[in-house]
């Protein structure tokens, strides 16, 4: 699995670029590697970057635990915005994600196919 991490102090947002195969393990250390940076950054942004990777064939049954699960972990940090960025092919996977966790988390929550329209959203007004 292939992924960084960087925070941008300036905006208040920890961001995550990956370049993999996503499966739920992948899933699994991205949301702990993001939760590491979110104790001490608490009510920052998230923008997570899988552009560059392709998703495992992931279920509604995936989607939904990975959804559930995600919201219930970042619920304590108090995330303000959370874009997370697939590619094309994706999408449709991506948008499934941002519908079901929708209902779960009071975090804004949304889907992208390109980073600047994430960057956007996360940039726009509150």
């Amino acid at each position: 699995m292939d992924f960084t991490t960087t925070l941008d102090k300036e905006k208040k947002r920890i961001v995550v670029k990956s370049k993999c195969v996503i499966d739920n393990q992948c899933v699994h250390l991205i949301r702990a590697e993001i939760k590491s940076y979110l104790k001490s950054n608490n009510g920052w942004d998230v923008l997570v970057d899988h552009s560059e990777s392709t998703l495992d064939p992931l279920h509604y049954s995936d989607m939904t635990f990975v959804s559930a699960e995600t919201a219930s972990q970042f619920a304590p940090f108090n995330i303000r915005r959370f874009a997370l960025v697939v590619n094309e092919a994706d999408y449709g996977v991506g948008r499934m994600w941002e519908i079901l966790i929708r209902d779960k988390t009071s975090t804004s929550a949304r889907v992208f196919k390109t980073v600047e329209e994430a960057i956007r959203f996360l940039d726009g007004p509150d």
